[in-house]
């Protein structure tokens, strides 16, 4: 319905495995990834995400937390998020995020992603060295991490930074370390 209505066109069965992974005609903007890999951290609860944790007063040097905002529950049955967990963490362990998130000490589940600046031909091969730095694909990650109990949820996009696993992923582990190595509240 929603092909028909925008593009005027029929949806093809061939759309729904490209649309499932996060292909075709999906558009996201990094605040709606971070809160949806916190929907998935929380297990279904819906946190408003915060852009910063607290701010510091430049008189009294007192900091002012910013609370966290309760939104919703949504009624998804739980071993739908544990099967996408487990998958995430999965990702961390073999798949495309392994080789910077598998020796961590702690769990984490994320996905990393590539976003296409432009299309290329079917016959076509994507050659990074002849694309113009401007039009080279974007790299994401979004995560959280300690799997079963998360302390941070967050997405990461670097512009024009190749693979997810590449760019987006190493930064991704940094903050995870910082976060939670480092005792921070």
């Amino acid at each position: 319905e929603w092909k028909k209505k925008k593009l005027g066109k029929p949806w093809l069965q061939g759309e729904t495995p490209s649309i499932g992974i996060g292909q075709g005609y999906n558009t996201f903007t990094i605040m709606q990834m971070a809160k949806a890999v916190s929907i998935i951290a929380n297990r279904g609860k819906v946190i408003t995400p915060r852009l910063i944790k607290a701010s510091q007063d430049q008189q009294t040097g007192d900091f002012n937390y910013v609370k966290s905002r309760f939104e919703e529950d949504i009624d998804i049955a739980p071993e739908w998020f544990e099967f996408v967990i487990e998958a995430m963490v999965e990702v961390n362990k073999t798949g495309t995020g392994a080789r910077v998130m598998s020796n961590s000490s702690y769990s984490i589940a994320g996905k990393t992603g590539t976003s296409q600046v432009f299309t290329i031909k079917q016959d076509e091969e994507y050659d990074i060295e002849s694309v113009p730095e401007h039009l080279r694909d974007h790299s994401l990650y979004i995560g959280f991490a300690p799997a079963k109990n998360p302390k941070i949820a967050l997405a990461i996009v670097v512009e024009n930074g190749g693979f997810g696993a590449k760019s987006a992923a190493p930064i991704a582990r940094k903050i995870f370390d910082f976060v939670l190595l480092n005792n921070n509240k």
